[in-house]
């Protein structure tokens, strides 16, 4: 009886979280309160005093936290340069007179936006803002358009640079910039996996997806190709500076940030001084939450840790007979129905503690896993009731379009990161293959 009482302490430590979430309570208080609470009790105050006067420190001294300002600033200076509309532009330009074409420039696009801007919300709210008006003008079905904008939101978070991926590697200790990189190829993947979907729909619904009413001379290309010039010196400073080796995950967004602030200056002339200011405290409130829900994190994470919940958590579920990858069904499973209902970083703090060791008890690599968990991340942010994306956009277009409009044309996105999740796991050295290659 005396071995199973840690199992039970984690699991009624999960328990009480999930409720005084649904009782209203913000996750981050959530865990912060379970985590001393549960320190206090199994182990004296005296261990949770140690704890509540060294993880605020740990987390705000931490050099490497310094990925997570420097990565929202970019996508804050990235949305106040107006980059977005001008790479939205140039996808036009090349894809606009495809049958379907315009929302697979919304796909590239959110591939793109991955060099800049580690949030699928930030993303989601960029693409609404310079793609939808568009889109309606060459008559696209406003309902069509929001879904395949929400569901593409999430393609720029596997592409680093990536908060969540940042927020994995944080928690669980993996290496950083091996997790940003790891996401590259699978990233790529789902927006041409993105792009062959919207050429199935668009043919067999051409109604929906029609085609650009403008005609696009080889001029209006290659000032198209001009016009994404910013996003690409990004993803070639801040990905080829991470995959040589020359600069950590935290040295990349300063070099980042750095360069879009020349955009600023150079795209927003004399407004450019108030545009930055504004990105300066967008990235202020941004990282304010973030280093909140962190802390609560680590605090939950190292009560498990401690009362050796985890580890008992981790051995009970590694001893089901189903195997493996029957395990990491069942995971699958789990993540889709959280995401239901809760944000991608709560999530994550939540289930990290005991999902990452039960991962490496598997064997399974957790830099793949890391990857894996974004597109599951993904699937949450459009599987209703609560799906933030779809919500985010309708907030943005009002009654151009009805929700459950909205999370019906995103399903089959949905069903579309399912089969990347499929393709990963058939194939896990398409995420692990330029990690392996790193310098």
């Amino acid at each position: 009886m005396e071995q199973l009482s840690p199992l039970l302490i984690g699991l009624a430590a999960l328990v009480v979280v999930v409720v005084l979430i649904l009782g209203g309570i913000h996750v981050a208080a959530a865990l912060f309160i379970v985590g001393i609470a549960g320190l206090s009790i199994v182990r004296g105050f005296g261990v949770a005093y140690d704890a509540l006067a060294y993880i605020p420190y740990a987390i705000v001294a931490n050099y490497n936290n310094a990925i997570f300002p420097l990565f929202l600033f970019m996508g804050e200076l990235a949305s106040v340069a107006g980059i977005t509309a001008m790479l939205f532009d140039g996808a036009e330009a090349w894809l606009g007179r495809i049958r379907g074409g315009l929302a697979m420039a919304v796909s590239t696009m959110a591939c793109a936006l991955g060099a800049v801007t580690g949030s699928a919300l930030a993303a989601c709210a960029m693409m609404t803002r310079a793609a939808f008006p568009e889109m309606v003008r060459h008559k696209y079905d406003p309902a069509t358009i929001a879904g395949v904008i929400a569901a593409s939101a999430p393609l720029a978070v596997i592409i680093p640079p990536s908060i969540g991926l940042a927020f994995y590697g944080t928690l669980t200790e993996e290496s950083v910039g091996k997790l940003l990189i790891a996401g590259v190829i699978p990233g790529v993947m789902g927006g041409v996996i993105y792009i062959g979907l919207i050429f199935v729909l668009a043919t067999f619904n051409p109604k929906k997806w029609p085609v650009a009413n403008v005609q696009f001379t080889w001029g209006d290309r290659r000032r198209g190709v001009v016009s994404m010039m910013p996003i690409l010196m990004m993803m070639a400073i801040v990905l080829g500076g991470l995959y040589a080796g020359v600069f950590s995950p935290s040295e990349a967004g300063a070099a980042g940030a750095f360069v879009l602030v020349g955009f600023v200056v150079y795209f927003r002339r004399g407004e450019a001084p108030r545009a930055c200011w504004d990105a300066v405290w967008g990235a202020v409130r941004a990282i304010a939450m973030l280093a909140w829900i962190l802390m609560g994190a680590l605090f939950f994470s190292r009560f498990m840790a401690l009362t050796g919940a985890s580890e008992q958590i981790v051995i009970a579920i590694a001893a089901l007979p189903i195997g493996k990858y029957g395990i990491f069904a069942l995971l699958v499973v789990l993540f889709l129905f959280l995401g239901c209902f809760l944000e991608p970083l709560p999530m994550m703090a939540i289930t990290l503690p005991v999902v990452h060791p039960l991962i490496k008890q598997l064997g399974l690599d957790p830099i793949w896993f890391g990857v894996v968990l974004q597109v599951l991340v993904g699937c949450g942010m459009i599987t209703p009731p609560f799906g933030f994306n779809v919500f985010g956009v309708k907030a943005l277009i009002g009654d151009a379009a009805e929700l459950m409009a909205i999370f019906k044309a995103a399903l089959p996105f949905l069903i579309a990161m399912l089969l990347m999740i499929l393709i990963l796991t058939i194939f896990p050295q398409i995420a692990l293959f330029l990690p392996e290659m790193m310098a």
